[in-house]
């Protein structure tokens, strides 16, 4: 079985079985191991930021599809400066739910799905947000924070992040950016595709491609 049909199969695993099952606390537990598994170094920052975009999709709308391919165009640019990343991994789901799903631009670098189609995706997928309610993120949050902290695991500035983040929730705000660590050792690559649209669109294009 070849990567990509790999990640299909564990993918509709993880979206179809009996999730609603598991308790929060289970599932939060379980978010936290599997990002610590394939990144040691995330902080709660980037626990925080898959758990929100899981809930409510990427956390600015985008002004244009031309806009957003000029800057499809940069990033790639940018990605080929950088270290070539040995095991390439082309979506992950967000959060516990997958609502959401990253699709990293290897797919684009490796031919796989084209940044014109992967950016009206991500321009369609933007159109089909939903809307924050601030007290309930706030409660959703606390409770997922008080799950991290009783796991006792020891992520970097855990108590300088939960601080913040509560601060910037409190004030209403609600868009976060990852770690500096994450950001320089893992250099994240993605955008946001909502789930319907990425099984309808992008990943029979994984599987026919790869």
């Amino acid at each position: 079985m070849n990567r990509v049909k790999r990640y299909m199969v564990i993918l509709i695993v993880l979206c179809n079985i009996n999730v609603f099952a598991q308790s929060e606390k289970v599932k939060t537990e379980n978010l936290v191991l599997n990002i610590l598994k394939d990144y040691p170094l995330a902080t709660l920052a980037d626990i925080y930021k898959t758990s929100f975009q899981d809930m409510f999709g990427a956390e600015h709308l985008v002004e244009n599809y031309q806009s957003v391919v000029n800057y499809l165009d940069k990033e790639l640019f940018q990605m080929e400066k950088e270290v070539k990343v040995e095991n390439r991994k082309y979506f992950e789901l967000c959060g516990t739910e997958g609502n959401f799903i990253r699709v990293y631009l290897f797919a684009v670098q490796d031919s796989l799905v084209s940044k014109e189609v992967l950016a009206d995706a991500f321009v369609r997928s933007t159109k089909l947000l939903r809307k924050i309610d601030m007290k309930q993120w706030q409660k959703t949050w606390r409770e997922r924070c008080e799950v991290i902290r009783n796991m006792d695991i020891p992520l970097k500035n855990f108590k300088e992040d939960s601080v913040y983040i509560e601060n910037l929730i409190a004030k209403g705000e609600y868009a976060w950016v990852h770690s500096r660590i994450y950001h320089d050792v893992y250099r994240p690559h993605y955008r946001i595709i909502e789930r319907n649209v990425f099984f309808k669109e992008i990943l029979p294009l994984l599987e026919k491609n790869k």
